[in-house]
């Protein structure tokens, strides 16, 4: 959940949601916050929260809170309204002796004023693929700390870094 600290009436920083604070939410942000946090406790949206948000009014569709009966989501309407700039990707590759599958790391610099680092170079079992940085998450497992939020991102970031690596070699 994305949390900052915004200053409440009483002049001292709070907690804020998506840059708001309680008392300023919407209806939709209550949604959000609730569904939010039910992903982050159960790591699932329940089939309560499932029938709250209906009754409110609203659907939870591909992680995202849609208002019920619209077809196109949120977010799919601010892409159409807005073409994406074009992203200029920077791939560094570090090659390693092979331990188990892991064939190397990557960083990527994007546009000139972002970078990932420690993005894992793995072969799988038909081809290699890109693995994104993770750390333990408590549980025994491990949560992926950057990855592409689009499919046609996520192809992009692997084609970036997997020709940079077939250079490396």
């Amino acid at each position: 959940m994305p949390r900052r600290y915004k200053q409440g009436a009483d002049g001292q920083p709070h907690p804020a949601f998506y840059g708001k604070l309680p008392e300023e939410f919407s209806k939709a942000d209550t949604m959000r916050f609730m569904v939010e946090t039910d992903l982050k406790l159960s790591g699932c949206v329940s089939a309560d929260m499932l029938a709250a948000l209906r009754a409110e009014g609203y659907d939870y569709k591909d992680g995202n809170l849609v208002p019920a009966g619209k077809e196109e989501t949120m977010q799919e309407k601010t892409a159409d309204a807005t073409p994406a700039a074009p992203l200029k990707l920077d791939v560094s590759v570090r090659v390693i002796e092979p331990v188990k599958n892991l064939m190397g790391f990557a960083s990527v610099k994007f546009n000139d004023c972002f970078v990932v680092e420690n993005l894992k170079i793995v072969q799988g079992s038909k081809s290699l693929f890109v693995g994104m940085p993770s750390q333990p998450d408590g549980k025994g497992g491990y949560r992926d700390m950057a990855y592409p939020v689009t499919k046609e991102f996520r192809e992009q970031l692997n084609t970036a870094v997997l020709q940079a690596y077939e250079v490396k070699l």
